[in-house]
């Protein structure tokens, strides 16, 4: 089983880091498989407990990122081709990359570790060099070949070839990060590296079955024309900074995702100003066949878009609905309307493409007048056992509870507002405004509320039922 978590030196410093492995059945809903976080520390115990608390808050963002119940799984291991050794290989390096420019988001902490400037940029080109040259000689310790093996599920026979050739690539991939570090220290983002294996491809492999677009592999790229145009996954990180504080963190999930798989259908490598709107329709019509919950099928494993839909009409697996459809065009419509607004594209090629839902008829469950009898005479209500469990104040006893598990369904039965905006208020929220006592829902100033939309904001009196049970009365 691939280890949850490692802390370890960032090559080059003494500053440790925390390496997170996110597991192989969570990584598709997340969108990675490996979250690097600085511990800003170079003392070992520190690192360690700092590491438990950020170990716990990705373990929260993984499972919310999760819609099904899908038990953990990471027992898979096979012996990998040798695209897949250069897929993981560019993978560390990117990510060796990104948590270094995300490191400098901390001036204080830029200060502390000595990182900035013409000394620190010397101090990580020497490094390289150093690295280059171990590499060169066959020295590959910088990279944890056992670490990385388990965390990309590979498992290779003793004296394997492919063993060391992703030994070797690793080495390199630490030696290149080490380089774009220098040109952070100076300001400067960017870089292509030079290991051929660790640069992202710009050709696309055949497009899914049912394609009739112009295959780009068959096009001679123009590098003067595609080789600094920004793809859909080099814009993600700057769209999530600029548009993610406002989203629900599940919205934005849902959203990454269908990026993600937009990106691999077209090939990730195609340049954002390439895309066309024959390409979005395609993909959409190519969805209609794609099978629920194809990332956690085992038999669907490493596979392309293509190969799923194959595999999936064989196996006769039931395709995603409708809804679940129209939910990746509007992920991908926000999206287009973003890279718009930043003048990246000139046009919303997913604007029209959305399939009609009828919300005709849908009506939401009522609770019938027995089922209500039934809560509110339960011992919650009633008087209780304990409060340690379910099962103690689902037992009649003597306790009278007063706190959240009271008060919810009977703030729900008075208010009408949505469960989620009552389980989020805070004390402040109730107050009192020319004699009429009221709760207000909205998502001022805190960051962890939110509110279904804009117009979500408002006041609602609290009923005189409540108050006669003493709702709005100090604690």
């Amino acid at each position: 089983m691939p280890k949850r978590y490692k802390v370890a030196k960032r090559s080059g410093t003494d500053n440790l880091q925390l390496r997170y492995y996110v597991p192989v059945e969570y990584q598709e809903a997340f969108g990675k498989r490996e979250v690097v976080r600085s511990l800003k520390t170079t003392d070992s115990r520190l690192a360690h407990e700092r590491a438990l608390d950020v170990v716990k808050e990705l373990d929260r963002k993984v499972k919310a990122a999760q819609t099904s119940n899908v038990e953990p799984d990471c027992g898979h291991f096979y012996e990998p081709s040798h695209e897949k050794i250069e897929a993981a290989a560019r993978e560390v390096y990117e990510s060796e990359v990104e948590a270094d420019w995300e490191e400098r988001s901390d001036p204080e902490h830029m200060r502390l570790m000595g990182l900035g400037g013409k000394i620190s940029a010397k101090s990580y080109k020497r490094e390289a060099k150093k690295l280059r040259q171990a590499a060169s000689m066959g020295d590959f310790s910088v990279a944890d070949i056992e670490y990385w093996s388990d965390h990309f599920g590979f498992q290779f026979p003793a004296n394997n070839v492919k063993r060391n050739r992703f030994h070797k690539l690793l080495a390199y991939a630490y030696a290149e990060a080490a380089e774009r570090w220098a040109k952070h220290d100076m300001g400067k983002r960017g870089g292509k590296p030079t290991t051929p294996e660790l640069r992202r491809p710009k050709l696309v492999a055949a497009s899914p079955q049912g394609d009739t677009r112009p295959q780009k592999s068959d096009k001679i790229p123009d590098p003067s024309n595609s080789l600094d145009q920004p793809t859909l996954g080099d814009l993600w990180d700057s769209h999530e900074r600029q548009r993610g504080a406002r989203v629900k963190p599940a919205t934005l999930t849902d959203r990454k995702v269908s990026v993600r798989l937009f990106a691999d259908y077209l090939g990730q490598g195609t340049p954002v100003t390439s895309i066309s709107k024959e390409d979005a329709r395609n993909w959409r019509d190519l969805l209609y066949k794609l099978p629920t919950n194809s990332a956690q099928r085992k038999e669907l494993e490493h596979l392309d878009l293509k190969e799923i839909i194959k595999r999936s009409e064989q196996l006769g697996l039931p395709t995603i609905s409708t809804r679940t459809l129209a939910k990746h065009i509007s992920g991908l419509n926000t999206f287009f309307q973003w890279l718009i607004d930043e003048g990246r594209v000139t046009e919303n090629i997913f604007v029209g493409l959305a399939p009609d839902i009828s919300r005709r008829g849908k009506k939401a469950a009522e609770f019938s007048n027995k089922q209500l009898r039934h809560l509110f005479k339960s011992p919650l209500y009633t008087g209780c056992a304990g409060t340690n469990s379910i099962k103690e104040y689902a037992t009649s006893g003597t306790l009278l509870i007063r706190d959240w598990r009271f008060w919810l369904p009977l703030l729900s039965a008075f208010s009408g507002a949505r469960l989620g905006e009552l389980a989020q208020l805070h004390t402040s929220d109730i107050g009192v405004r020319e004699g009429i006592n009221y709760i207000d829902i909205n998502d001022a100033d805190h960051f962890d509320k939110s509110i279904k939309s804009e117009w979500s904001n408002r006041i609602v009196p609290i009923h005189s039922q409540l108050q006669s049970l003493g709702f709005a009365e100090p604690h």
